[in-house]
This record gives C-alpha cells, sequence and structure tokens, in this order.
C-alpha cells in the first residue's frame, strides 16, 4: 500500500456512525492503509469492526484536537514507507462518489500537497478536513518538524491559527506548492448561479455546502448539516447509490438521547464540561437538554460519562459548602421545632444550627456520590431515602445541594410525600438550566458540578416532578442577589479552577458587579431565568 490515512474521529456519544465505516471503506480502493484514532470511547463492537480494516485503532485520551490526534497517528507509523499521506477527520459526509475520480484528476495537477477547497481566514490556507501530503512533503524535514511542533492546544482558535492555517503556510514557506480540488474561483460560477455572494472571509465548506456539491466536491460537512445551511433532502434525489441514502437520511435525523424524565428527544445543551471540584478527574462531560417545553430538563450523557473511580482529593481541599438559605431559615423561624429530614450532603454548619434551635435532624446521604468514590455513578448515587422512614414522620424535608444527583427525582419524591406530615413543607434549592448565566458562562457556570450533577431542571421540569408526586408546590426563581454564581463562574472562566478560598481582586470586583447588574436588568425582560430554584411544597 503506497497510501497512509490517519482518520481523526469524536463522537459525543461514544459511536462510529455508519458514515464513519462508509469513508474508511471507500479509501481501500486506493491502495491505502488506514489508522483511525479517536479521542472518545468506542465499543468493543465498533472497534472489532475498524479492526478488520484499519490497521492501527488507536484511542486517545480527550486532549487536543485533530492535530494532535493526527500527530499520534503519524508517530506509530514509518511515514517514509508511503507515497502520499492523507489526514482527514469525521467532520466530513462522504464521499457520495468514487474516491479514485478526484484522485485521478489530482494526479494531473502540478503540486506538493493538495485539499478539497481553500480558506481564507488570518491567511490562505487548505482546509484540514481532507488534506494529502505527496512524497517530497513526506521526505522533507520540514514535515517532520511542522508535526514535532504540534501541541495538544485546547484553543480550537489557536489550533486553526498555529496548525491549519499555519501548517499551509508552513509548506508554503519551505518551497512546496499547493494544490485544491474546488477552487474559489470554480466555487464562484456556482454561487452566482444560485444567486448567492461568495466572500473570501466565508467557510464555504459550510455557508456554501451545497454549491460546493454541485461543484464536484465529494465531502459535505456535517456542520453545514447540523446548522441547516444544507437540508440532506436536497442532495438525496441526485445519489443513485442506495447505501449512500440510507447513510444520509440516517445522519439527517439527528442522534438523540432520550429524555430521563419525559422520554423526547433532544439536544446538545453544553460540550466538554470538566470536574472543577476534582482535580484528579480529568474527563470532560456534555449535558442534553430535552426539547418538549413541557420539561426542558438537562442531563449528563450517560453512556461516555460515566467517572471513572479516582484518587480522593487531599483534605486541604474541601468541597464548597452552600450558600445559606435564608428562605428555609425564615420559614423554619415559623413553626415549631419539629423532626426535619435532610436529603443529600447539605450544609454541617446549617445542620448544627437547626439542631441548637431544636430541630431533631436525621441526614440522608448514604450511597451518595463523592469524588474519590471507587463506585461507577448509576450505583454510588441516592435514590431515595432510607426506606425504613415511616409515613407522616417529618415536619420539613430539605434537599439543599443534591437535587440534581438523584438518579429518579421522581421516586424520590414519591417517597418524600410518603413520609412528611400533612402539614409538612418540602424544600428544595436546585441550579436552573435556563439560567441566564448558563448561557453566560457556558461550562463554567457555577450550577453545574460535573459529573455530580446528573440533571438541572427548569421550572418546567420541577412543576411535572412535584405534580407527579403529588405535591403542591410554590416555585420561586431567584435572581442570583447572594452573587455567589457569578463570583464562582468568573473565577472558573478566569483560573479554569473553583476555589473555596477565592478572594477577588478591584478588578474582578467590578467585573462582577457590572455582570450581576447585566444579568439583573435581562432578568427584567427573561422570565424564569435566576440562578437557581427554590421550591416550597406540601401535600396535596
Amino acid at each position: 500500500m503506497d497510501k497512509l490515512l490517519c482518520y481523526a474521529h469524536f463522537d459525543e456519544y461514544g459511536k462510529v456512525q455508519p458514515f464513519v465505516f462508509h469513508f474508511l471503506h471507500s479509501m481501500i480502493p486506493l491502495g491505502t492503509e488506514l489508522v483511525f484514532i479517536s479521542n472518545s470511547p468506542i465499543s468493543d463492537s465498533d472497534g472489532a469492526k475498524l479492526s478488520t480494516i484499519c490497521s492501527r485503532v488507536i484511542i486517545n485520551k480527550n486532549a487536543g484536537y485533530d492535530f494532535s490526534m493526527w500527530k499520534t497517528a503519524l508517530d506509530s507509523c514509518h511515514m517514509s514507507d508511503y507515497n502520499e499521506i492523507i489526514i482527514t477527520n469525521s467532520s466530513i459526509l462522504g464521499p457520495v462518489f468514487p474516491m479514485k475520480d478526484v484522485f485521478s484528476r489530482m494526479e494531473q495537477v502540478e503540486c506538493d500537497f493538495w485539499g478539497i477547497t481553500t480558506g481564507y481566514l488570518v491567511q490562505r490556507h487548505i482546509q484540514s478536513y481532507f488534506l494529502v501530503f505527496r512524497k517530497n512533503v513526506i521526505s522533507s524535514q520540514s514535515f517532520k518538524m511542522f508535526w514535532d511542533s504540534v501541541l495538544p492546544y485546547s484553543n480550537k482558535r489557536q489550533i486553526i491559527n498555529s496548525y491549519e492555517v499555519g501548517l499551509t503556510q508552513w509548506l508554503l514557506e519551505s518551497g512546496f506548492k499547493p494544490g485544491v480540488y474546488i477552487s474559489l474561483e470554480h466555487l464562484r460560477g456556482y454561487c452566482q448561479k444560485a444567486g448567492k455572494r461568495l466572500r473570501k472571509i466565508d467557510n464555504s465548506s459550510v455557508k456554501h455546502a451545497l454549491e460546493l456539491l454541485a461543484a464536484g466536491s465529494p465531502f459535505i460537512k456535517r456542520e453545514a448539516v447540523r446548522n441547516r445551511v444544507i437540508e440532506l433532502n436536497q442532495m438525496l434525489p441526485g445519489l443513485e447509490n442506495n447505501l449512500l441514502k440510507e447513510l444520509f437520511d440516517e445522519h439527517s435525523e439527528e442522534k438523540k438521547f432520550i429524555c430521563p424524565l419525559c422520554n423526547s428527544s433532544s439536544k446538545i445543551r453544553i460540550r466538554n464540561v470538566p470536574d472543577f471540584r476534582n482535580p484528579y478527574n480529568t474527563e470532560e462531560y456534555t449535558y442534553f437538554k430535552c426539547g418538549s417545553s413541557r420539561c426542558g430538563v438537562a442531563w449528563i450523557n450517560p453512556g461516555v460519562n460515566v467517572c471513572p473511580p479516582v484518587e480522593s482529593p487531599p483534605a486541604d481541599q474541601p468541597l464548597a459548602q452552600p450558600t445559606f438559605p435564608q428562605k428555609l431559615w425564615s420559614l423554619l423561624q415559623q413553626r415549631a421545632p419539629g423532626n426535619l429530614l435532610q436529603i443529600g450532603t447539605g450544609n454541617e454548619a446549617l445542620t448544627e444550627t437547626f439542631r441548637k434551635q431544636g430541630w431533631l435532624v436525621t441526614v440522608s446521604n448514604d450511597r451518595m456520590y463523592y469524588p474519590g468514590a471507587t463506585e461507577t455513578r448509576k450505583s454510588a448515587l441516592l435514590d431515595k431515602p432510607e426506606e425504613s422512614n415511616q409515613a407522616s414522620t417529618f415536619d420539613v424535608i430539605t434537599v439543599l445541594n443534591d437535587f440534581g444527583c438523584l438518579t429518579n427525582p421522581s421516586d424520590t419524591l414519591k417517597h418524600c410525600n410518603r413520609v412528611l406530615k400533612q402539614n409538612g413543607i418540602l424544600y428544595i434549592k436546585t441550579p436552573n438550566c435556563d439560567s441566564i448565566q448558563l448561557t453566560l458562562f457556558k461550562k463554567y457556570w457555577y450550577g453545574i458540578n460535573a459529573p455530580r450533577s446528573l440533571m438541572i431542571h427548569n421550572k418546567s421540569s420541577l412543576t411535572s416532578l412535584l405534580s407527579e408526586a403529588n405535591f403542591v408546590s410554590k416555585i420561586i426563581n431567584s435572581t442570583g442577589d447572594s452573587g455567589i454564581y457569578t463570583i464562582r463562574s468568573l473565577e472558573a472562566r478566569l483560573n479554569r479552577w473553583v476555589s473555596d478560598a477565592f478572594e477577588p481582586n478591584k478588578l474582578q470586583r467590578c467585573l462582577i458587579l457590572l455582570i450581576r447588574a447585566l444579568i439583573r436588568a435581562t432578568q427584567m425582560f427573561v422570565k424564569n431565568s435566576g440562578e437557581e430554584w427554590i421550591v416550597i411544597a406540601s401535600k396535596r
């Protein structure tokens, strides 16, 4: 085999989709040795299928993007054994026709390396979703120096500037000649026919995906499908191959997880959320959001993102304690002390205060997940309070910290209804997945406690759960007056780490005040957008 293909793969769901196998099989007739490298776990069955067609299957630690994966793949091979090296990734669908037609045409082009399209972001470059390097480039010191310099950057913009744009510029400076399968001039004619304006600053592989297909591109960028730049039904009639139709039909329906509460379809809400509370866990997590307006809960990917066993954090790095719940305190001041059930990790200082006020406090936190626990998340999470509790036992039940950590909140609430006295109160405080701060800070939002937060609720999901458990509820949308979410989110965004000893400097204090003022002003116009929900419920 005179060609080597390095395929960089990532899938949020930990699957090797059929379109990936279609691409890999399409390259075999060209005399291509395949190296498959993935930044996401894959199943044993997918691994077995890949092993039948690929010489190497590498599961990479999720660090860096495509260039870091390609470097790892190239390091596993003797590059001098090949006349051509191809790097590509799972961002494309296709090919829609045999690749031998593309390679036959490009053999007539005098160039040292080539790709399908050209980009003009920052500087002119060959887009890296499909790049081919010929023998004189492969055997050069410049090519080796480039790959030796590749680092696992986590900033996508830095990767584009340094590596995607940088690779073309570096090879140009080294005296090599680039080639492109579909030039900008060629594409411009198809855009004019479609009544569209083609600009250099556009990412033509996405914005003009349909015109590229008409111009003869063998690939479609998946981003164009996700962003609905191109509807797959626009191209399906032109595909004669039934297998291709099946593959693209399947991709046209978004791969969706089913909501664990209402069984509705979903979409990705937040990607690559790190575990800020435990420095020993280097995994990243994806949260999905229910598409139903009657639910809307966000939850963690249950398939890929199972937290592995990790070493316990040192004693001098305690977990964050929740803020003192003033609404709960005011509520209890109006009642005579009685039996109080505290579900979850709670707050030791608060528990002790309740006891001093005469409350008999029962803490139910067995089988709750903590950083450093050796159990998997499914077996380590609390499903419901102790079954030994008798019916109508408690005057007050609180869930201050861990409502989002419950594997089955519906069963937990039903059990709470059973053990709560008729005139008792259920108090829940939990982050709001419709919060403006989540939109602002994204994966750095303090309300996310990955991977311990299995679900992040909103008003609809809470209302539905409480009604199902036969509770009458008053749900209060907190506006975040304490500022704790803003402070912690800003700290995480600035330093990518949450420290309970964090003290903002003068500039950060000003920034916090500005952000809080902006959030409060926005909340005047956007309902249900506070940082957390406070539920005060009683039996129906």
